[in-house]
């Protein structure tokens, strides 16, 4: 089932390109960030049976949305950033973001134990949807390209 739903991955490698020269970057980037949000919300319907479809779908959008975010989020400091800031940029951004992940972790298995998994994948999905609005909220949405 992991290897199906991970094909999402597969197609958004394929179509990152196109995505971003047909709509623009910067709105392909937003797309994805609400397509992987949005998808992620599915897997808090996965059932036996049938239900695993959810399962499926959810992995398909996670996995194309979260490549996309990062084809385009990578590519975006890649170019904006000096080359002699690029390795100290890229190092802090990766600690930031893998470094917070034990913290997850942590508070999403506190309130699974205090509700239960599908509240909190209804959370957490529920949240990644709501981080879309820093997206939104910011210039980016009035921009159809990324800036180089």
């Amino acid at each position: 089932m992991s290897t199906l739903a991970l094909t999402g991955a597969l197609v958004a490698s394929v179509l990152a390109r196109r995505l971003a020269s047909r709509f623009g970057a910067a709105r392909a980037l937003c797309g994805a960030a609400v397509v992987y949000g949005g998808s992620f919300l599915c897997y808090a319907f996965t059932t036996p049976g049938w239900g695993l479809t959810w399962y499926v779908v959810g992995g398909v959008g996670t996995s194309f949305g979260i490549s996309l975010v990062n084809v385009y989020c990578v590519s975006f400091r890649q170019a904006v950033t000096p080359r002699r800031l690029l390795g100290r940029v890229t190092s802090v951004s990766t600690t930031l973001i893998r470094g917070t992940t034990p913290l997850g972790i942590l508070l999403g298995g506190v309130l699974a134990g205090v509700t239960s998994l599908r509240a909190t994948l209804c959370v957490v999905g529920a949240g990644l949807l709501l981080s879309t609005g820093i997206l939104l909220a910011s210039p980016l949405r009035k921009l159809r390209d990324l800036p180089d």
